[in-house]
């Protein structure tokens, strides 16, 4: 895992008002670990949510809600987004790139509620690359990212935890399985600081992890994405 500057306070605060600008256009996300309907959403579309029908209003697939998203996020955020290559371009020593069909990185938005304390977040290993139907024959599937970038945070903050599990090592084992061999591993916490992007592998096993204290005017939000490298040399990134 690798943190790196990216925007600075100024730059988050624009960032921030232009999704508040466009809070109409927040698409709320289902939490399957509780009954209650809690305050998170999503600005843009990923495609674990399309895959697990997390979003409430879910009317579209995946490359219509791209299509439809894709658009107007990139007048609204433009400047953020070729910040955002510009910085994992040369992280990543290699051009970055979009898909027209495939959705931009876009933003998870939790308000406040007392829930957020409590671990409600899923422990999973990305494989958004696999959901997309990529192959080996196109892109290396051994090491994709995963990035965040944090914009607005709790003032107890806020970050992520991560198990000393593989995705190779739990592929093809049953949920119980897995949800096992993560009780029997390390566990680490990654604070994250606003403006910064935190990137990873995604094979190892982590969630969004629960406040510690949340004040009522408190909201998390960031910025979320993935990425593949094709054969060809091009990193192409994706929500």
């Amino acid at each position: 895992m690798q943190e790196i500057p990216c925007l600075s306070f100024d730059e988050c605060q624009k960032v921030i008002n232009s999704i508040d600008k466009n809070q109409q256009k927040w698409l709320p996300i289902n939490f399957r670990e509780t009954q209650e309907k809690l305050p998170f959403f999503s600005l843009g579309v990923g495609i674990t949510y399309i895959v697990t029908k997390r979003y409430g209003n879910q009317t579209l697939g995946y490359s219509d809600w791209a299509k439809h998203e894709n658009s107007w996020m990139l007048e609204e955020f433009g400047w953020f987004y070729d910040r955002v290559v510009s910085v994992l371009s040369h992280f990543l020593q290699a051009p970055v790139q979009f898909n027209s069909e495939l959705s931009i990185p876009g933003f998870h938005i939790f308000l406040y509620h007392h829930l957020f304390t409590q671990p409600l977040g899923i422990v999973h290993c990305d494989r958004q690359h696999l959901d997309l139907g990529f192959s080996g024959k196109e892109a290396d599937l051994e090491n994709p990212i995963s990035f965040t970038v944090s914009l607005e945070l709790p003032k107890s903050g806020s970050g992520i935890d991560f198990w000393d599990v593989h995705f190779r090592e739990i592929e093809k084992v049953s949920q119980a399985d897995f949800i096992a061999a993560v009780k029997k591993a390390e566990h680490s916490y990654h604070p994250y600081s606003v403006g910064n992007m935190v990137i990873h592998s995604g094979y190892h096993a982590h969630r969004i992890a629960p406040v510690s204290q949340m004040q009522t005017s408190d909201r998390r939000i960031t910025m979320q994405g993935h990425g593949v490298k094709l054969h060809s040399g091009e990193w192409l990134v994706y929500w």
